[in-house]
């Protein structure tokens, strides 16, 4: 997965993903796992970050809006 780059009133927000391991790898035969569609990673949440005033901000955000 890679990072997402948004421009919104002027400022670019950077969404870079928090990758985890998958723990919840039980497919029903003949299927993908659910929550990591078979390649037993999953995205946990993302680092957001962007650049105010020349002073770089960050947050943990679970999705992006």
């Amino acid at each position: 997965m890679e990072k997402v780059v948004i421009k919104r009133n002027g400022h670019l927000i950077e969404f870079e993903p928090i990758l985890r391991d998958c723990t919840y790898h039980y497919p029903k035969p003949g299927q993908k796992c659910v929550n990591c569609n078979g390649t037993k990673k999953y995205v946990d949440g993302y680092y957001m970050t962007y650049s105010l005033n020349g002073q770089k901000i960050g947050f943990v955000v679970d999705n992006i809006k």
